[in-house]
């Protein structure tokens, strides 16, 4: 007996040309007589299982609806041509990215090569003439000391200094070598600073590639508050990215709010904080979630999701309380830039807050968090405040 023939009794042993979904293993597979006896189950060709594509099959999907099967038979074959044409992009796409970066790679690391081969011939050149060596007097030295000891006459010695005057470089040589000496010694700290130059660059190209590939990063809209008039204080680029507070009028604080928040989604925010100045003792920046109604007025701080202030270090103030997870560092001193991030979702209560150089590390104990739960309106408020005569602009980017 082999499988692919029906021994039922008058079936004469026909091969099986049908696979039935049956709940009776006896009826899963059918002859050409099978066929002819009644069924309710769905049954497809075996021959078309074996040589053709699950959308090619006749009477398949397993879907009474004759005309549902003939559309979603369709819609198998489109997705199936869009998964390898998917595929196929997909494939090609990452080649291309391959290409372009291994052809950015290979122009920075030319470029670094060259300025290295050319800072390693300034030092050649540099450390090429040594001045003691030149003037170097112990030759002249140990010839007096053999005409004291009488080792020679003192002709020789003359000899011995005149020859040794004479193999020195003449004033104008040396005033040349002196002077680029002075030239190489201030080329190395030029090619030293271009180099920092360069790698600012690299760096300030690459991070918008990070924030694109973190895409996960919510973009909020900002608008300038109108309270304490200070709209004109406060410049906003056409792209909603940088938000500028002037230095021209200040001791009032001026505000920013964003577009309203939706309670239950976990926001990813990121800003660039850049002061024109190293004087962040002078400067207050105040992130929080605060009540819509109050964008436009004093801040009602005492009500807001979360605040988080900003001075000579990161503080949470009034009804917020935080667990420092690294400590609080002084790490604004000496430095007039820094990247925050904040992790928040307002039904949740959940408020982080982290450096990109995980200096700190901040998060609300949720049970801590006394946060007005009849506000339904949150938006996202930032609040700086210039002190008296302070000459420092202060430039968020998200």
């Amino acid at each position: 007996m082999d499988n692919k023939s029906c021994y039922k009794e008058g079936h004469d042993e026909e091969p099986f040309t049908t696979l039935c979904f049956s709940e009776q293993e006896q009826n899963i597979l059918k002859c050409l007589n099978c066929l002819n006896e009644v069924h309710n189950d769905f049954q497809i060709s075996i021959n078309q299982l074996l040589k053709k594509p699950s959308s090619e099959i006749s009477n398949w999907p397993p879907l009474k609806d004759k005309e549902l099967q003939k559309k979603i038979k369709e819609l198998m074959k489109t997705q199936k041509e869009e998964q390898q044409n998917r595929n196929t992009q997909q494939q090609e796409l990452k080649e291309q990215i391959e290409q372009i970066f291994q052809k950015q790679i290979h122009e920075i690391v030319q470029q670094l090569d060259l300025v290295k081969n050319n800072i390693f011939q300034q030092i050649d050149l540099y450390f090429y003439y040594d001045f003691n060596q030149i003037f170097d007097l112990q030759e002249i030295k140990n010839s007096l000391q053999d005409y004291f000891s009488q080792k020679i006459q003192k002709k020789e010695l003359f000899q011995k200094m005149k020859n040794f005057m004479q193999n020195l470089p003449q004033e104008n040589k040396t005033d040349f070598i002196y002077k680029q000496q002075s030239n190489e010694t201030q080329a190395l700290k030029n090619n030293y600073n271009y180099i920092q130059d360069k790698i600012s660059s690299i760096k300030n190209w690459i991070q918008p590639l990070d924030l694109q590939l973190n895409n996960d990063i919510d973009f909020l809209q900002f608008e300038p508050s109108t309270y304490n008039n200070q709209q004109k204080e406060i410049s906003i680029t056409s792209n909603k990215i940088d938000i500028i507070f002037s230095e021209n009028e200040t001791g009032k604080r001026k505000n920013v709010f964003s577009n309203i928040l939706n309670n239950e989604k976990t926001y990813k925010l990121r800003f660039k904080i850049n002061l024109q100045q190293k004087q962040f003792n002078n400067v207050q920046i105040v992130f929080g979630v605060v009540n819509n109604v109050d964008k436009n007025q004093s801040i009602s701080w005492s009500r807001c999701g979360f605040q988080y202030q900003i001075g000579s270090a990161f503080s949470c103030k009034r009804n917020t309380k935080t667990e420092i997870v690294n400590g609080i560092k002084q790490i604004f001193e000496n430095k007039n830039e820094i990247i925050v991030n904040f992790i928040f979702n307002i039904k949740k209560k959940i408020y982080q807050l982290y450096d990109d150089e995980k200096n700190f590390y901040m998060e609300n104990i949720e049970q801590q968090v006394q946060q007005d739960n009849n506000i339904n309106e949150w938006v996202f408020a930032i609040g700086i405040y210039q002190g008296p005569n302070c000459k420092n602009i202060v430039k968020i980017t998200q």
